[in-house]
């Protein structure tokens, strides 16, 4: 309990104020008017002085004794943080940035302390503002130390109070500006780093010196410890996407730290193996702070409703703030907080504050004013992504907060930058995105249709690295057992956030891309069977078929539509026999790549796509989840439509028949056909043979495999439609629980 005794003289307590770091520049004369309405406070040993979550409308400073600072764990354990001597500041954090207390403080033996009020401390700023930088760089350190006690056990296992200490004296705090490498790829390494706050690109450059970027690091993510460890160069290079902090580890503070703290090392190892069988395991899935900042397109896009609708998506993902520069305002009571510039003693408060929430919320979405103000300009640079909203009926046309802050001269965030447009009629396809994509530098766009809040659940999986993508296999007739796969998932509520495939699956994928139901599938492939596009036999210079019907029927199927104006986010994959390389479809003639996706080698025409010849891309990727994984880094459910074996000949055949033999089995009708493939048959069968070893890599990177039943059917058996759908649905609905079992 606390007890306002009787204070020392004002003479003693100046000269104490003198002594200290924090007010020993200040004369006299200006401490003297600060102390006017402070307070003197006596705890007894074990007397509490605030618990972690109570307001902070005051702080202190320690004249006697000492005090003990804790926070709860996530187990609900107490951790002790610090201890705070004579001379320091007390609960200072709060009383300047505003919010809750993150800590608790109680006494560890009887300590006497002078409290101030917010009213003597804003004298103090109005008259000497640098007293706010001083209290910054207080700040700074003590959130620094908050922040290493909720990162450092996850490599570090059970820390306390000495490991902490042992550790803060042998690490360097590094600050790594926007755009700035913290090293090259082919660097030597003597050390590795610990990222405390910001996002970290990784990218790395092949034989001809084109770099790439091939991942993110996050917030509590290690970096450079295995070139450390082995001796070798740097494998890639890492530069900073937005300013981050992070805490070097030398070689020699390493050893340092495993020489007082053996026990260290076992855990150190034990997240290393965890974090490589991560990488290499099918799901990387999991929930990780994420900074989004949104950019309206023009002034009339309903930017606060989208981010009202997206924050409360993301909140089924974790804790999740939105701010405004309206809600800085009122937080802090100060008209204009929001737009503070940099020079401005505010900034000092307002950026520490900024942090503090980062170390409480999962996700935070930074809603950008209408226009360019210093508050846009800050919700940008703290950004992991940026969302740029736009109507699609608008103007395709640059912003002025994009062509300001967001041009490739600004140099204010190379986050990702994201296209979001917005339709108001759901029923109508989209159309004209290109146009969109042209004018600006976008890493992805989506679409978003406002009266389905289920597109909002969507981004909130795609931005969480939760998302669910579908990867359909090539095999023929048996692809339209994906259709009855596509009811059971929709049936079950199994959401599907993107869709790819290679042959009949590029086709079914797309359609579903497109917004077609398992019922209209199945119509319109109906359709196209009729046509009997695989019976429309030539002359074999290039192909068995004329393909004249198999374009009519891309053409029935998907008309003009480009890859970029459906609902889903869709790729589909090819094989370049020109260059002998695979070709994934992610934009442009839907029709086209679909054709190109099932253009089976010796029986339909290739594609020629700038003087290149097109194939089937089951010759590469059958079933491409590992595409699918590398783009949304979520859940992939991978549907093999291909059997292990095929083409079986019964035992009553010691050999091939000849010709004639087969020929009469087909002419005679009292003799029974010969079980043998046709040519169209062996010649299918042996694309997807090619690929066999790849699909085997594809099934350990996917998460969830279904493989329909479907080996009776014959590769080009399309009567069976109706049937083949009804066995890939009745197989699919009885695997449901098994895949729910391990759905995030």
């Amino acid at each position: 309990m606390q007890q306002i005794v009787c204070r020392p003289s004002e003479d003693d307590i100046l000269a104490f104020l003198k002594s200290t770091d924090i007010f020993g520049q200040f004369s006299k004369t200006i401490l003297k008017d600060f102390i006017t309405d402070s307070e003197w406070v006596s705890l007894n040993e074990g007397d509490n002085l605030f618990r972690q979550g109570d307001a902070g409308g005051f702080f202190c400073l320690v004249y006697a004794g000492r005090l003990q600072v804790s926070v709860v764990k996530p187990d609900g354990s107490f951790f002790t943080v610090a201890t705070i001597e004579p001379g320091m500041p007390v609960g200072e954090i709060q009383f300047l940035s505003g919010g809750s207390r993150t800590a608790s403080v109680d006494a560890l033996q009887k300590t006497q302390l002078i409290k101030f009020s917010k009213m003597s401390f804003e004298r103090l700023v109005a008259k000497v503002p640098k007293v706010l930088q001083i209290f910054a760089e207080v700040i700074r350190r003590r959130l620094r130390r908050y922040q290493l006690v909720e990162i450092l056990p996850f490599f570090c296992g059970p820390i306390d109070l000495t490991m902490l200490n042992t550790i803060e004296s042998v690490i360097e705090w590094v600050h790594l500006p926007l755009g700035q490498a913290l090293f090259y790829q082919g660097d030597g390494g003597d050390d590795f780093f610990l990222l405390i706050s910001g996002r970290l690109a990784v990218s790395v450059r092949d034989k001809t010196g084109t770099a790439r970027k091939v991942a993110e690091m996050r917030r509590g993510t290690i970096v450079g410890e295995m070139a450390m460890f082995t001796g070798e160069k740097r494998t890639a290079s890492i530069h900073a996407i937005r300013n981050s902090e992070l805490v070097r580890f030398s070689r020699r503070s390493f050893e340092q730290i495993i020489t007082a703290h053996p026990n260290i090392m076992m855990h150190f190892i034990q997240f290393i193996i965890k974090r490589m069988q991560e990488i290499t395991s099918p799901s990387q899935m999991g929930n990780k702070a994420l900074n989004i900042a949104l950019v309206p397109a023009s002034p009339d896009v309903p930017l606060a409703d989208f981010a009202n609708r997206l924050a409360k998506a993301l909140s089924a993902f974790g804790i999740t703030l939105h701010l405004t520069s309206q809600q800085i305002d009122r937080e802090w009571g100060i008209q204009g907080m929001a737009q503070v510039l940099e020079a401005d003693p505010n900034n000092l408060r307002l950026a520490s504050w900024l942090d503090e929430q980062e170390t409480k919320y999962m996700n935070i979405i930074f809603e950008t004013d209408m226009s360019v103000t210093p508050w846009t300009r800050r919700c940008l640079q703290h950004a992991d992504r940026i969302l740029i909203v736009a109507h699609s009926n608008s103007l395709p046309k640059l912003g002025k907060i994009e062509t300001e802050l967001l041009s490739s001269t600004s140099g204010i965030n190379q986050a990702s930058r994201i296209l979001i447009l917005m339709h108001p009629d759901g029923n109508k396809l989209p159309s004209g995105t290109n146009q969109w994509l042209v004018v600006r530098k976008i890493d992805s766009h989506y679409h978003v249709r406002e009266n389905a809040g289920d597109d909002f659940n969507r981004l909130a999986r795609l931005f969480t690295g939760n998302a669910i993508g579908l990867v359909l296999g090539g095999g023929g007739a048996r692809g339209f057992a994906h259709i009855g796969v596509i009811r059971a998932l929709n049936e079950a509520s199994i959401p599907i956030d993107m869709v790819g495939g290679t042959s009949m699956g590029a086709t079914i994928s797309a359609q579903y891309a497109m917004g077609l139901d398992s019922r209209a599938m199945l119509a319109i492939n109906k359709k196209a069977i009729a046509l009997k596009p695989f019976r429309e036999f030539t002359l074999p210079f290039i192909a068995l078929i004329k393909s004249k019907r198999l374009d009519k029927v891309v053409k029935m199927m998907y008309g003009n539509t480009q890859i970029e104006d459906m609902w889903l986010n869709f790729f589909c994959v090819s094989s370049n026999l020109t260059t002998a390389e695979m070709v994934v479809h992610r934009k442009g003639s839907l029709g086209k790549s679909i054709r190109a996706s099932s253009a089976l080698p010796g029986i339909a025409k290739p594609v020629l796509d700038k003087n290149n010849f097109l194939v089937d891309g089951a010759l590469f990727n059958n079933i491409p989840a590992d595409i699918m994984k590398e783009i949304t880094g979520g859940f992939v459910i991978m549907v093999n439509v291909s059997p292990d074996e095929d083409f079986k000949m019964p035992d009553l055949y010691k050999e091939i028949p000849s010709d004639l033999e087969i020929l009469g089995s087909h002419i005679n009708p009292f003799k029974s056909k010969i079980p043998i493939p046709s040519i169209l048959d062996i010649m299918m069968r042996s694309i997807m043979v090619g690929s066999a070893n790849k699909e085997n890599q594809t099934i350990k990177v996917a998460d969830f495999n279904f493989c329909p039943p479907v080996s009776r059917f014959g590769l080009l058996e399309f009567d069976a439609i109706d049937e083949i759908v009804d066995v890939g649905y009745q197989y699919a609905k009885e695997r449901i629980s098994e895949l729910k079992k391990i759905w995030p």
